[in-house]
């Protein structure tokens, strides 16, 4: 504990606490109030969702040198080599922690014609690929119903905007063509399957507006 509170973070130009820092500018994580109140451990069935948010993760560098090499080879794959990293970790030492405060999440927040074309297809199936090969690597030890449970969060909360984005821009034929593969990865839950049959047979304006729903639900969570 005390050795995280000594840690320092390069921020910039947000407000923590009502004190504002500017761009590239240290503070240390006991200015932010950090008490065990504010630190809880990893639940892979809850948080798993959240790896790939590079701008929020504090990585020890010497325990991510210590897999590196062996998990090198994985990292080009998709477009979340940090997933390997983060899960190989989290497998191997188990005590990855999470930091109940407010973070800043580096989302893609405008797409041109020229990066849909180019990209969407592929980060779709990235998610995929991301997310569910370094799951089924190193925690296939797990029970079928907490794989599952795992599955249900990272498609909900990360995969579908994905699929709605995709069918919007190259229809469900081409969407879900892309995808065909990728859903083997592990067992798809049947409410997925459910799901996306829904998402196939259904009128796109319809989605849309179950989209928006989706949205203000997740914000509720």
């Amino acid at each position: 504990m005390e050795k995280l509170r000594n840690k320092k973070i390069r921020f910039y130009n947000i407000k923590i606490n009502g004190v504002e820092i500017d761009k590239g500018e240290k503070c240390q994580l006991s200015s932010m109030v950090l008490s065990e109140e504010n630190i809880r451990s990893f639940n892979l069935i809850r948080d798993s969702n959240k790896i790939g948010y590079t701008s929020c993760q504090i990585i020890n560098v010497k325990l991510l040198k210590a897999v590196f090499k062996k998990e090198k080879k994985y990292l080009l794959k998709t477009k979340f080599p940090q997933n390997f990293l983060i899960l190989k970790l989290i497998n191997k030492y188990k005590n990855w922690k999470m930091l109940e405060l407010n973070c800043i999440f580096n989302h893609l927040t405008s797409f041109d014609d020229s990066w849909i074309k180019k990209n969407l297809l592929i980060r779709l199936k990235s998610e995929y690929l991301g997310y569910f090969i370094p799951i089924k690597k190193y925690f296939s030890n797990l029970e079928s119903k907490k794989i599952q449970k795992i599955y249900l969060n990272i498609f909900f909360k990360n995969i579908i905007s994905w699929i709605f984005l995709s069918v919007k821009h190259f229809g469900k034929k081409e969407t879900f063509k892309n995808i065909k593969k990728e859903r083997q990865i592990l067992k798809e839950p049947f409410f997925v399957k459910l799901v996306l049959l829904f998402i196939y047979l259904c009128p796109f304006f319809i989605l849309n507006l179950l989209r928006i729903f989706r949205r203000i639900f997740i914000l509720k969570l």
